[in-house]
């Protein structure tokens, strides 16, 4: 049983506010198999580098319900489907993954005192990628009862995440 309904996804991808991110991320969080630290992403990834479309585009439907707000999931998608020559679902999926982004940037500005919200640690790689940025290093904060991941860039800039959510679950793992 998928956390969040096909009707509640669209409804967030018309208007991807804050508060419908944090609602949807609520419900994956308390999904049993909400997993932010699966490697189904890097199996997936893995598939599209060695051109297993057909395979991809099998395994997405099996994974989605617990990946549906990370972008990544869609970009993947958007290339299997591209390259089987679907235009259509690799568009939507592009959308979707967008919408997904838009979500995760409606949570804060990436700053110190407004972090960006995540489901998922890749939540923050795909933001960075969308922004044409890369992490010259990461570091785990404790702000305040939040757990953020701020990244450093060679600039000097920072941009700070909120991982929470998938921080809760990783320590409940390592106390079972």
């Amino acid at each position: 049983m998928p956390a969040i309904s096909r009707d509640e996804f669209l409804s967030f991808l018309q208007n991807p506010t804050r508060d419908s991110y944090i609602r949807l991320a609520d419900m994956m969080a308390a999904a049993p198999d909400y997993d932010p630290y699966s490697n189904e992403l890097a199996s997936l990834e893995h598939l599209i580098e060695t051109q297993q479309f057909a395979d991809v585009m099998k395994q997405i439907p099996e994974v989605m319900s617990r990946w549906v707000l990370n972008p990544r999931i869609h970009m993947i998608g958007s290339m299997a489907a591209s390259r089987m020559g679907d235009e259509t679902t690799a568009k939507m999926e592009g959308m979707i993954a967008l919408g997904c982004i838009r979500g995760i940037e409606a949570t804060g500005d990436g700053s110190r005192q407004q972090p960006f919200v995540v489901t998922y640690p890749a939540d923050e790689f795909d933001l960075m990628m969308s922004r044409d940025k890369e992490a010259k290093g990461q570091m785990m904060v404790d702000e305040g009862g939040k757990v953020c991941d701020v990244m450093r860039f060679e600039d000097g800039s920072e941009m700070w995440f909120d991982i929470s959510r998938p921080y809760t679950v990783l320590q409940k793992r390592k106390e079972t």
